[in-house]
C-alpha cells in the first residue's frame, strides 16, 4: 500500500488495518504504519482525537503485540516506541498498559537496545511514566482499603485493637491495680448493711458485742 495510501486512511482505520499485518516479514510496513501514528497523535489541535481513536481500535493492545513480536527488531521497534510514548499521553492510557503487563514487555525489549540511545531514551520515559504511574495506583488502593477497614471494623474491636497496640506505661498499670482493689473492697463491703459492717469491723472471731445503741 505504501506510505501515501496510509496517509488517506482514517487513524482508526489505519490501526484497525495494522492488526492484520502483525507478522514478522511486514516489519518495514509496520514500521512506516507506526511513523504514520507517530506524526497523527502529536499532531497540533488533533493529537488528543487520534489517540482516543487509536486506543478505541486497540491500539495499545496492538503496541504490545508489535513490541513483542519484533523486540529484536529496531527498525520497527524505534518508530513503534516513539508513536507509543504519544499515545500514553492520553489519560488512563498508562493505567490499561499496566493491567496487560506492559511494564515487562518494555523492559524486556529494552534490554535488547541497550547500546541504542533513541530506543534507550524514548523507551526509558516510557519505563519512567510506567513506573511512577504504578506507584501513585499502588497509593490509590492503599488509602482506598484504609478507608475501608476504617469504617467496616466494629467500634469495639477497633477500641480493642487501639488499646492492644499501645504499651501500658507502669503508673498506668499501678493505678489500674489500685481500682480493682477498692472496686473489690466495695462489692464485699455492699454485701452487708451498714450496722452490721461496724459491728464486723471492730468484733474478733469468736467473740460478741452487743448493739450500744443506733448510729450517729
Amino acid at each position: 500500500m505504501g506510505n501515501v495510501g496510509m496517509k488517506l486512511k482514517t487513524t482508526e482505520a489505519l490501526t484497525n488495518q495494522m492488526h492484520l499485518h502483525c507478522n514478522k516479514d511486514e516489519n518495514y510496513w509496520m514500521a512506516d504504519a507506526c511513523d504514520e501514528l507517530n506524526v497523527r497523535v502529536k499532531l497540533m489541535g488533533f493529537a488528543a482525537s487520534n489517540r482516543r481513536h487509536v486506543i478505541r481500535a486497540s491500539g495499545l493492545e496492538l503496541f504490545l503485540e508489535i513490541v513483542q513480536l519484533w523486540e529484536d527488531d529496531e527498525i520497527v521497534i524505534k518508530p513503534a516506541f516513539k508513536a507509543l510514548l504519544g499515545i500514553i499521553q492520553e489519560p488512563g492510557a498508562i493505567e490499561h498498559l499496566l493491567e496487560m503487563g506492559g511494564r515487562e514487555v518494555i523492559d524486556k525489549t529494552l534490554n535488547h537496545f541497550k547500546d541504542d540511545p533513541t530506543i534507550k531514551a524514548d523507551g526509558t520515559k516510557i519505563m519512567y511514566a510506567l513506573l511512577g504511574k504504578g506507584a501513585a495506583v499502588a497509593m490509590k488502593d492503599v488509602k482506598r482499603v484504609t478507608k475501608q477497614i476504617q469504617y467496616t471494623v466494629p467500634l469495639g474491636v477497633a477500641q480493642t485493637i487501639m488499646i492492644e497496640d499501645k504499651k501500658v506505661r507502669p503508673e498506668t498499670r499501678a493505678h489500674t491495680k489500685s481500682v480493682h482493689a477498692h472496686q473489690d473492697t466495695q462489692t464485699h463491703s455492699y454485701g452487708l448493711t451498714k450496722e452490721k459492717r461496724r459491728t464486723a469491723s471492730v468484733v474478733a472471731p469468736g467473740q460478741r458485742r452487743e448493739y450500744t445503741g443506733s448510729p450517729s
